[in-house]
């Protein structure tokens, strides 16, 4: 496991709480908010986690759902990572073009790490998913933004930084979201992503939590 002592990591949202609420409500504004945000912290983060979404309230069939429902699965799945992506690489590159141009400044190469948190379903489409999946295509956006960063920063990685883009594609495990999504979920839906069963049943076939979470943070290690 890397040594993070000295690192500075930012997270913006999470499954659920403030994070996420902070998360929605930034990316429903417009994206200087974010920028300002992030440039008012003491320090540049080494690492930002994109983590913020869900569709909690946008489950269900296409004809079932109002045209608000998709917009607002597109704001809290995609713009809740790029606008703060944006921001932060803004501010991570101004930093490195004042570094490049004060002689005096030395030290090792930045490891400039950003992290999206995708879904399993930006792979598979399941009906009473059309929200989350296809139509607003959110998940599958930020599989896109991520492959297209991954090229677009080599651009910026040299002798100062070094920029790497990872994503991770987490399918249904146990937290208060999931739980949640369970009472609006259709029963197709259940059926075919196989959480037509008792909670006690589903907290001993799935990864909890940490579980899944552990499991990221070691691959982001690896790089």
């Amino acid at each position: 496991m890397s040594d993070l002592t000295g690192k500075t990591v930012f997270l913006a949202g999470g499954s659920t709480g403030l994070g996420k609420e902070l998360a929605i409500a930034l990316a429903s504004r417009d994206p200087e908010k974010i920028q300002s945000t992030f440039a008012s912290q003491s320090r540049l983060p080494d690492i930002l986690y994109c983590l913020a979404g869900g569709t909690t309230n946008e489950l269900g069939f296409l004809v079932d759902l109002d045209p608000s429902d998709v917009q607002r699965c597109m704001t809290n799945n995609y713009l809740t990572s790029a606008y703060p992506a944006q921001a932060i690489l803004k501010l991570w590159i101004q930093d490195d073009k004042q570094k490049k141009s004060n002689p005096n400044v030395k030290g090792s190469v930045k490891r400039r790490k950003l992290v999206f948190i995708s879904s399993a379903a930006a792979f598979v489409a399941f009906p009473g998913y059309i929200a989350y999946t296809h139509l607003s295509a959110a998940k599958c956006a930020v599989r896109a933004l991520a492959d297209t960063l991954r090229s677009e920063l080599k651009r910026y990685s040299g002798p100062v930084s070094e920029y790497s883009v990872h994503i991770s594609f987490p399918s249904n495990f146990i937290s208060p979201s999931f739980i949640d999504e369970l009472g609006n979920k259709p029963e197709l839906t259940k059926q075919l992503d196989g959480t037509a069963a008792p909670m006690t049943e589903l907290t001993q076939k799935l990864h909890s939590s940490k579980q899944v979470a552990d499991y990221i943070l070691k691959e982001v290690d690896k790089n």
